[in-house]
């Protein structure tokens, strides 16, 4: 007699070799089966979903708020109580999106209800940082007094090292997005609460005011939200600055108008490209009788099926927006970089002659004069983190990650890219972070799909640790790099000293040879700096190198 395998029940059942049914099942590894118990009938474990009750996938829930555990019924089912708790859109495979009414939090992943109190905090605590930044910027802009021109390489100087840390944080948040997005785990707390809370760096403007309470949306319209804005904005500032160019004689690649454009595209480049690639991915779920595909970024829209047309939709507009920001925006700015590289490169101060580059030194300012095209790498490395590589499976996405990381950390350690040594010593700093954070990611997929407890790795000691050593990594550098005002040589030339930087203002660095500057900004921290290709082994003393130039001891 042949044997039987009732495909009613789940998808590995050992066959009924005596005739009798119906014939035995492995039950779900988050379900909990009794003897004679159904597919129908099996009890699944709090915090985990399936797609109605003659599914046999049986998945964790997006997050512990969202799903309850039904006694009967659901998508598909036989009634209406359903799978996801309160707040939580019941068609949405895993309970992954909130109801009309309900947004999601950025920091717990809950979705509260938009009249709770919470709704304002994320979008008053943003304005407000906006508003701090755009006053002392102004403040910055028309302070001419002594103290701002004795002091403003200074100031540029840590202005952009800000800018540098900010560019950190927000390749750590799209770290874990991208690593989500294509299936991998978060980082362990506490330092995932950490970066959740501080997530306002990715400048996503759709989480930021809760554009779902406005409106209820989908993934539809935070791309399109999240695209044409920039656009649409970068286009009424540039139609206006053609109209005065074009009234004025004026340079339309000069002024005010053109540099805040790029700044815009600059700082949203990452978030935007990341939310552009999260429209390719889907994931499968089984409903009992076939697989049904759902965007990993919206649960709610199909990708295959009869209702897929939206998904179609969305990729189709996501191709066109590739060609403007991942490959559009670095090109328009290596073009312009390219086109004044002769100047970028043989400039005597940070920023340059003001009226050939000053609409674009935001982009080069904080690199060495050689390096012109430097900013065009580093945004390259920030989208590597991010956006290029949410197509990728998780086990690939960690090697290239780390791979990417790896060859960053070694670039700013042996090339000195930067202006200055202790830009040099951030940047280093900022990579073993990245990195520190992807071997993070690494034990938490690890921990999923290794199940033993000799190679268990306690999620809360990992995440411990990683926010203790960025904290430490930072407090090293804060240590060593101490900018207070000049006192005398004697201490710079020291073989113990943190770095040396040759000025306290772009007017003082402009008498000096770049060259003979940036080696003796690299002579104090003892690394192999290369000055032209020759390792500087050993620190020289400053007097040798720019005789009586008024100097800034770094430590």
């Amino acid at each position: 007699m042949e044997g039987k395998v009732d495909q009613k029940y789940v998808d590995t059942c050992t066959p009924d070799v005596d005739g009798y049914e119906p014939a035995c099942c492995t039950c779900p590894a988050l379900a909990v089966c009794e003897e004679g118990d159904t597919i129908e009938t099996i009890v699944i474990k709090r915090g985990t979903w399936r797609y109605g009750f003659r599914s046999p996938q049986v998945l964790p829930c997006d997050n512990e708020y969202a799903c309850r555990v039904p006694s009967l019924g659901g998508l598909n089912g036989t009634n209406s109580t359903g799978f996801c708790n309160k707040g939580y859109n019941e068609e949405s495979p895993l309970c992954s999106t909130c109801s009309e009414g309900y947004y999601r939090d950025a920091m717990s992943k809950e979705c509260l209800v938009c009249t709770g109190s919470a709704f304002y905090i994320g979008p008053i605590v943003f304005i407000s940082l906006a508003v701090i930044v755009v006053l002392v910027a102004v403040g910055v802009a028309t302070w001419r007094s002594d103290f701002y021109a004795r002091h403003n390489d200074r100031i540029t100087r840590m202005r952009d090292q800000g800018t540098m840390l900010f560019i950190t944080y927000q390749i750590m948040n799209n770290l874990q997005l991208a690593h989500r997005s294509a299936g991998g785990e978060e980082y362990p707390e506490p330092f995932a609460g950490i970066i959740n809370a501080i997530d306002m760096v990715l400048l996503d403007v759709h989480a930021i005011f809760h554009a779902d309470c406005i409106e209820h949306s989908d993934f539809e319209d935070k791309l399109k939200l999240t695209t044409l804005v920039p656009v649409g904005i970068a286009a009424t500032v540039l139609c206006a600055q053609a109209v005065r160019a074009a009234m004025w004689k004026a340079d339309m690649t000069k002024g005010y108008a053109l540099q805040g454009v790029l700044m815009l595209l600059f700082y949203l480049l990452p978030t935007t490209s990341t939310v552009i690639f999260s429209a390719f991915p889907c994931t499968p779920f089984h409903d009992g009788e076939e697989k049904m595909w759902f965007m990993r970024a919206d649960h709610s829209i199909a990708c295959s099926g009869p209702d897929s047309k939206k998904y179609e939709d969305i990729r189709t507009f996501a191709m066109v927006m590739i060609l403007v920001f991942p490959l559009g925006v670095p090109l328009l700015i290596l073009a312009l970089l390219a086109q004044r590289r002769e100047a970028i490169a043989s400039r005597t101060t940070r920023r340059g002659d003001p009226k050939e580059l000053e609409t674009i030194s935001f982009l080069f300012r904080n690199f060495a004069p050689r390096y012109w095209w430097a900013p065009v790498f580093d945004m390259f490395r920030r989208l590597a983190f991010g956006s290029l590589v949410i197509l990728i499976r998780p086990g690939l996405q960690n090697m290239i990650t780390f791979a990417i990381a790896s060859i960053a950390l070694v670039v700013t350690r042996e090339y000195s890219i930067h202006y200055d040594t202790s830009t040099d010593m951030l940047a280093y700093v900022a990579s073993i972070q990245i990195l520190m954070c992807i071997v993070a990611l690494m034990c938490q997929d690890m921990n999923a799909v290794i199940d033993s407890p000799d190679f268990e790795m306690d999620p809360d000691i990992v995440g411990t640790m990683l926010l203790t050593l960025n904290i430490a990594l930072l407090g090293v550098f804060l240590a060593v790099v101490r900018i207070r005002p000049a006192s005398n040589n004697s201490n710079i030339g020291a073989a113990s000293s943190a770095s040396a930087v040759a000025t306290n203002s772009d007017a003082n660095l402009g008498q000096s040879d770049p060259e003979e500057r940036r080696i003796v900004m690299d002579v104090g921290l003892g690394m192999g700096w290369k000055r032209g290709g020759a390792n500087v082994e050993h620190p020289l003393d400053i007097d040798e190198v720019l005789p009586g130039k008024q100097v800034s001891s770094w430590g």
